[in-house]
C-alpha cells in the first residue's frame, strides 16, 4: 500500500518483477537491491529486512536494448 506517496509493504512481503517489450520481447530481467550486485531474476524477491529499500530493475530485449528503473519502498 501507499502512505504519503511512499510505497509500504508489510514484513514478509514478496515482490514480483515484470518487464514487457511489444516489439522484440524481453530476454532477461536482473535486479539489484540497495545498490548491491545485479542478480538474475528467477522468482519473487523475498526475505527483505524492515526499513527503506531501493530496488533497481534492468530488462534487456532481443535487440540488446536495456532499460533500467528504480523503485524505493519501505518494509514495515
Amino acid at each position: 500500500g501507499k502512505q504519503d506517496d511512499t510505497i509500504v509493504y508489510p514484513e514478509g512481503a514478496s515482490i514480483y518483477l515484470f518487464a514487457m517489450d511489444k516489439t522484440s520481447g524481453v530476454t532477461t530481467i536482473d535486479y539489484s537491491l540497495d545498490n548491491d550486485t545485479f542478480r538474475s531474476y528467477r522468482g519473487a524477491v523475498k526475505g527483505l529486512d524492515k526499513g527503506a529499500h531501493t530496488l533497481t530493475i534492468r530488462a534487456k530485449d532481443f535487440l540488446d536494448n536495456t532499460s533500467t528503473k528504480s523503485i524505493s519502498f519501505i518494509i514495515r
